[in-house]
């Protein structure tokens, strides 16, 4: 299957359809260039050129990256911490989940522990609502592939019935 085509910017980037375009034009010239790999490294190697059409999106002031980097990890952090659940068998699941609090005074993304989101139906409806938003992305990444059909009919069963 041959893909070529115009580049978007996916739903949430921090750059638009045209930056997409540029960006995605940029990556696949040094995609070429490395024998069809790309790696994040030579992406940011490149992009420290002032003239590479990428090295705007990046921050190069170490002053704010380094603060943006430990939220980054911040966030690493949190989605990288396990439990077991005697429940479930001893099984381990995510312990703190990315949620939209709305309580007042707080801010409009952050964490939030398992316990207290099955305590509370809107957030356990939130995290239901997401993890079947992720699922669909996930049915669009793998849509052509027609041995996977099975699923995208489980998930539509389950769509419709949430």
């Amino acid at each position: 299957m041959v893909v070529n085509g115009i580049f978007y910017a996916k739903k949430g980037a921090q750059f638009t359809h045209a930056q997409a375009q540029v960006y995605g034009s940029h990556l696949k010239k040094i995609e070429k260039k490395y024998n069809g790999i790309l790696e994040p490294k030579v992406v940011v190697d490149d992009a420290r050129k002032e003239e590479s059409p990428t090295h705007n999106y990046f921050e190069w002031d170490d002053s704010i990256c380094g603060e943006k980097h430990r939220l980054y990890q911040a966030r690493h952090l949190m989605n990288s911490i396990e439990f077991k659940v005697v429940e479930m068998g001893d099984e381990l699941v995510r312990a703190f989940f990315n949620i939209r609090p709305y309580e007042e005074d707080t801010p409009k993304q952050a964490y939030m522990s398992l316990s207290r989101i099955m305590s509370d139906d809107n957030y356990r409806r939130q995290v239901i609502f997401n993890a079947l938003k992720e699922v669909k992305q996930w049915q669009k990444k793998y849509r052509i592939y027609k041995e996977l059909k099975p699923i995208f009919e489980v998930i539509k069963g389950f769509e419709e019935e949430v």
